[in-house]
């Protein structure tokens, strides 16, 4: 009888405990999910990848409901160890996040001294302020051109080689020659093979590609998962009409 007890308390408590460890795999997002390698063309591919992206998202939420989901996600994320940009990944997406409650495009760039302090934080403006030119990159460089503060940084138009810009997205051709021309490093959280500029540097003219291989822009070492999340807000233009 002993015996029989102690086999129906151990069977009992291993499948309470495989049921509680199967609830957790299945609510955590997988870390190395990257859905930023292939493109968006339709509302229907982002919802798509939205769902997938396992953060709870449905293709029938509001889009309120999807914007306060990944928002969640983004302010609970600890920095892997693994990967030493996590933090500034997490600089742009909270600009992204901000982009977002103003009814911006969500791109989100900042910029980081030697030691791995963010000086200054900035995203897409184009909507809020009516200028076609406000990418999130030029926004930044925008604030951080006509703050006093940051004149320490400066050589005439140049700026610092100690510095790098980080963004949400793969910088456009007009961000890419605008961070070329200030002579400063870039790093970009999610990859964009519809207008991206960093694989297309040798189809400039000599003179622009040889400025841009000065200041070169990679790829951000940086979770997939938050690759995956910046790569999302830059395609959530296409949810402009999603019910709200």
């Amino acid at each position: 009888m002993q015996n029989f007890r102690f086999w129906l308390y151990f069977h009992k408590s291993f499948f309470i405990g495989f049921f509680l460890f199967s609830l957790t795999c299945m609510a955590a997002p997988d870390p190395n999910l990257d859905l930023s390698l292939t493109p968006i063309q339709t509302k229907e591919d982002i919802l798509t990848k939205l769902e997938k992206i396992d953060l709870g998202i449905k293709k029938t939420d509001s889009l309120k409901d999807i914007f306060s989901k990944l928002e969640s996600y983004v302010a609970s994320y600890i920095p892997d160890p693994k990967y030493p940009d996590d933090k500034f990944a997490l600089a742009t997406l909270n600009e992204c996040i901000k982009a977002t409650k103003e009814n911006d495009f969500c791109i989100g760039a900042a910029i980081v001294d030697e030691n791995g302090n963010v000086l200054l934080s900035a995203h897409n403006t184009q909507r809020s302020q009516n200028r076609s030119d406000y990418h999130g990159e030029m926004t930044l460089l925008n604030k951080f051109e006509t703050d006093p503060s940051f004149l320490k940084y400066r050589h005439g138009l140049t700026y610092s080689k100690k510095l790098t810009v980080y963004s949400s997205a793969e910088p456009c051709p007009m961000c890419t020659i605008r961070l070329a021309i200030v002579g400063v490093k870039s790093k970009y959280v999610a990859s964009s093979s519809d207008d991206g500029m960093t694989s297309r540097i040798h189809q400039l003219p000599d003179f622009w590609r040889k400025m841009c291989e000065k200041a070169p822009c990679e790829k951000a070492k940086c979770s997939p998962i938050l690759s995956s999340i910046a790569h999302l807000y830059f395609y959530t233009a296409f949810l402009n009409n999603h019910s709200n």
